[in-house]
């Protein structure tokens, strides 16, 4: 006979006992039985922005008066006391912290550490000071976990081998040295299944460049996602290629990573010699929308979001923009359908066609 006790201490919910018999095989069971999500308990947590050492969490509130949410590196939390009112610090400091102690979130967290699972628990209380009440039982998606992003290195630091500008369709950033920069405040709109010249300027010698989108925002850029590879940048000069995003790229915002690195293969997390790594916002489009930043020509491809010029597959929105656009005498123009927001126009001369 023969009796195994796993405990885990990050997360009970993986204990098992094991017990096994000659003849008889084996003997499984969990050492943990779980509560319950309680529906008056604030649930669905969710995470937006994450970044290498912050993100934003928000959730659905329950039927307490106010609530608490509490962060740890393992699933582990301390049930509140009835009586008392944590203070709340947005800035981490490791272990087990309450973030925030109010009405409603989101809430976002900073100065966490790159690469790491963070676990998130928000309490419901009712009452204030010595009167305060917490609902300690568990929510429905309530505690759960989030990832950052891995933050690349280099060995020799930041020694002025740098991305001295980076060009994709909205994105046109010129940047000093750093070893990593995030810009994901910076982004461009692109279309699915579509092909965009991107280009690059190295501040010393030539640069290996590589490209990353988390398609599936799952905080890891995976070999499917790589859309350049060791593409050479020579130094202090502006060379451009092509990248095309999949047709299967999901709607909506997703990070793009550029690696410039000295040597070949390099990965979206790994540590390199010189080089450096720069964060973007890329944002997947499902309708393309004009912007006339450059004229009133429909058929300028800079005067839409995308960069693109509409197809049939493709339903147009056309703001209130101070260069409305125009089909000139003897052009076709195609499109889906049209929505013209209040204020907006369109002159058409020649031919447009809608599908829809």
């Amino acid at each position: 006979r023969e009796l195994e006790i796993y405990y885990d201490e990050n997360d009970n919910t993986n204990s098992l006992i094991r017990a096994g018999t000659f003849g008889r095989g084996l003997w499984e069971s969990t050492l943990y039985e779980p509560t319950p999500p309680d529906p008056n308990q604030s649930k669905d947590l969710v995470f937006t922005d994450v970044r290498t050492d912050k993100m934003t969490v928000n959730w659905t509130n329950g039927t307490g008066d106010k609530r608490i949410l509490k962060i740890n590196t393992v699933n582990t939390f301390t049930p509140p006391a009835d009586g008392t009112d944590p203070a709340a610090n947005t800035v981490y400091g490791g272990g087990e912290q309450v973030v925030f102690n109010g009405d409603n979130g989101p809430v976002t967290i900073t100065s966490l550490s790159p690469s790491t699972t963070y676990f998130f628990r928000v309490y419901d209380y009712t009452g204030s000071g010595a009167s305060t009440i917490y609902n300690t039982a568990p929510g429905i998606n309530n505690p759960k976990s989030q990832k950052t992003y891995c933050k690349p290195d280099y060995t020799n630091g930041d020694v002025g081998t740098h991305i001295k500008r980076f060009i994709l369709n909205q994105i046109d950033n010129i940047s000093g040295a750093s070893s990593y920069s995030d810009f994901t405040d910076i982004s461009s709109a692109v279309l699915p299944d579509s092909t965009y010249d991107v280009s690059f300027e190295m501040s010393y010698n030539q640069e290996r460049i590589n490209i990353w989108i988390d398609w599936n925002d799952n905080q890891e850029f995976e070999q499917s996602e790589k859309l350049l590879s060791d593409f050479v940048a020579p130094a202090n000069t502006l060379s451009t290629t092509q990248i095309t995003m999949p047709s299967t790229a999901n709607y909506g915002n997703h990070i793009l990573r550029i690696r410039a690195s000295w040597s070949a293969g390099a990965g979206p997390c790994s540590t390199e010699s010189w080089g450096e790594t720069e964060d973007y916002t890329v944002i997947a489009k499902d309708k393309i929308t004009w912007t006339g930043d450059f004229s009133t020509d429909w058929f300028n491809a800079t005067n839409w979001n995308v960069g693109k010029l509409p197809t049939i597959d493709y339903e147009v929105i056309i703001p209130n923009t101070a260069n409305q656009p125009e089909i000139g005498a003897g052009q076709t123009a195609n499109a889906k359908k049209i929505t013209a927001e209040s204020g907006a126009g369109l002159i058409i001369n020649g031919i447009l066609n809608l599908t829809n």
